[in-house]
């Protein structure tokens, strides 16, 4: 075969794979959790991570990762093996379809038999079949009615209903939530981080195994559909000021930071002058002066989410455009 045959045979194969490379548009986390980098380099800082079911916006390709921008805004590296690539189209079915999030902090998607098809994490998004007819209802040996659900590379797993297609313990509707999801909750938020005290403090983390302090937030709210910006300085720009600690209410969040008034670290404020947060682990200190876990910390801001979604940097999982075409 002649060289210039040749050089035309791998020109034409090179073009179709860029077209098929730009054809990718969108994709959606496949892992439980998956980790994002500011460099496509496992070496290189991790900045955030995003749970399964998390859809995203394909920036460039770069070897074996892709850059991408996050629901929350937020950007970085993830590797390409984690995520499943979608054109336009197929992402746009995907939105339309019907889907459940976990509400569990750690939990794992069965089969039918009872058999792991993968772990799971608070915030995971997987989708279901025909949950608005009793076509999608299958009836297990004890007469238990449960549909079956994917993860976003078609593993199959089950999700126990009640006889209205309710989804049970562990798991919200996503695209039909209950009037509860949908309510700001306090003590939801706050019994979340009491379910991860003693977690280990990791720099980038933003998952229920370890994260760091905006990363905690960023999970304890999710348990109420909520989704806030990445970083501690970029919470601090949004929601409601409050004016002093006498004011404060539950599940505000409390910033700390230099004498310069730079925000380095956020916990979350759980009434009588105490706060949760990560730091060496997730942990609980106080304000006074005179309890034995006080923590000398530099507050500058406090602020209230409550009343606040919809607004900068504040978004509904239930309402994001990402997740549901509808919106």
């Amino acid at each position: 075969m002649k060289r210039s045959s040749l050089r035309h045979i791998f020109s034409l194969v090179f073009l179709t794979l860029c077209v098929a490379i730009s054809a990718q548009e969108w994709a959606v986390v496949k892992t439980a959790v998956t980790s994002l980098r500011t460099e496509p380099r496992h070496a290189s800082e991790m900045c955030t991570q995003a749970g399964m079911g998390t859809p995203m916006k394909l920036l460039q390709k770069d070897g074996s990762w892709w850059k991408v921008e996050l629901p929350d805004e937020y950007i970085g590296y993830v590797p390409a093996n984690t995520i499943e690539t979608m054109s336009q189209q197929k992402y746009d079915q995907w939105r339309k379809s019907h889907k459940v999030m976990v509400t569990d902090t750690e939990t794992a998607l069965l089969d039918k038999e009872g058999n792991v098809v993968s772990d799971l994490l608070l915030g995971n998004v997987l989708q279901i079949q025909n949950p608005t007819n009793n076509d999608g209802v299958i009836y297990d040996n004890n007469s238990d009615t449960y549909l079956d659900i994917w993860t976003p590379d078609l593993r199959k797993g089950v999700v126990y209903v009640d006889n209205n297609l309710n989804v049970l313990s562990g798991f919200s509707r996503l695209d039909a939530p209950a009037l509860t999801d949908r309510q700001f909750d306090a003590d939801k938020i706050i019994d979340t981080a009491m379910a991860l005290m003693g977690r280990v403090y990791l720099w980038g983390g933003t998952s229920p195994r370890m994260n760091d302090c905006s990363g905690l937030v960023k999970v304890c709210y999710l348990s109420c559909g909520i989704i806030l910006r990445r970083d501690a300085s970029q919470q601090a720009l949004t929601g409601k000021t409050v004016s002093s600690i006498k004011e404060a209410k539950k599940g505000d969040l409390l910033f700390f930071g230099t004498s310069t008034g730079k925000v380095n670290h956020v916990g979350i404020y759980i009434g009588d002058g105490r706060f949760i947060h990560s730091s060496g682990q997730v942990k609980i200190n106080s304000l006074n002066p005179d309890d034995k876990d006080y923590l000398k910390y530099n507050l500058l801001k406090i602020k209230r989410i409550d009343g606040m979604i919809g607004t900068d940097g504040i978004w509904s999982i239930y309402d994001h455009p990402w997740y549901n075409l509808a919106h």
